[in-house]
């Protein structure tokens, strides 16, 4: 495959007109400081100390390893992004620690776990980066891990982002995600939903047929997990609503903490848990053996929980 490394971009417009690029600056800046997850600070550019010497240099690099119409890869210091057209991030991670999940939303989606606790089978639609992909590999030892991605060029990618190869217990298929969980046979635990394209959300995964279809696939007890993202509230209501057509009213949605992106849980079963009480248990169960922070994200489940199901 070519290598675009050094063609020319557009560095202004990079700045200028993606709020998640200036995101990505922002997040590299506090987390290399403070080591803190997905807490966008402001960024300033650094100062000269008092001799007139600047820090040392952070390296910055922007690839086009597919073409220069395919997605891009732009390092900041130890950040890695996968962008789309130039503007749009699919997907972050950490390059000297690329397992851990750096973004509120992908934390959450793996709050499932709560829910589900040892899963056989895992699916994902949508691959990007493969930051659940990878949280799942490493740290799900007993599940079985299927991702299904329709851009040859993002699995073009992976060995960039650290995604581990195909072995006995994950597989990449290149796919339409809607056409995968309409015809295929076996019958996951969990179907993780986060199919985003250089247009923005996919609409074959979100329509009324897609989420059937995604219930019609699950095991009894199993549980799908949707990534929305949207600028305004109302950018949710029809895809929520569809999810509820589908699964009943089994359905939470939990926005993050940063950005505009809501993760929904909708479990084919009555009820997700008996209480907040034995999500906490859960909770406390998990944390020593992830580094997702589970306590943390339990307590703003059970919050969201309470505010919809007030008593």
């Amino acid at each position: 495959m070519p290598d675009h490394s050094d063609q020319e971009f557009d560095w202004d417009r990079l700045g200028v007109y993606s709020d998640d690029v200036v995101r990505v600056l922002d997040l590299f800046a506090d987390s290399h400081d403070s080591g803190a997850q997905g807490d966008y600070a402001p960024y300033s550019a650094p100062d000269s100390d008092e001799c007139g010497q600047f820090p040392p240099p952070i390296n910055i690099a922007l690839a086009a390893p597919i073409g220069a119409d395919g997605p891009l890869v732009f390092d900041l210091g130890d950040m890695r992004t996968l962008l789309f057209n130039s503007v749009i991030i699919q997907s972050g991670m950490r390059i000297s620690d690329p397992v851990r999940l750096i973004f509120d939303y992908t934390q959450m989606m793996m709050a499932f776990l709560l829910f589900h606790e040892a899963p056989g089978a895992i699916e994902m639609i949508g691959l990007g980066g493969g930051s659940l992909a990878k949280y799942c590999y490493h740290y799900l030892p007993d599940s079985r891990i299927v991702a299904v991605e329709i851009d040859p060029d993002v699995i073009g990618l992976r060995a960039r982002f650290g995604i581990p190869d195909d072995d006995h217990r994950f597989s990449i298929y290149c796919a339409d995600g809607a056409d995968h969980v309409q015809i295929d046979r076996s019958r996951p635990d969990v179907i993780l939903v986060d199919g985003f394209d250089g247009d923005g959300q996919s609409p074959q995964l979100c329509s009324e047929r897609f989420y059937n279809d995604c219930y019609n696939r699950l095991k009894p007890g199993g549980l799908l997990v949707v990534n929305l993202c949207g600028d305004r509230e109302a950018d949710y209501i029809g895809p929520i609503a569809r999810i509820r057509r589908s699964f009943g009213e089994n359905v939470l949605a939990v926005p993050t903490e940063c950005g505009a992106n809501k993760a929904v849980f909708a479990r084919k079963v009555a009820g997700f848990v008996s209480s907040p009480d034995e999500l906490g248990i859960t909770a406390s169960r998990l944390a020593p053996r992830h580094s997702v922070p589970f306590e943390a994200l339990a307590e703003r489940i059970v919050g969201e929980m309470s505010a919809i199901r007030p008593g």
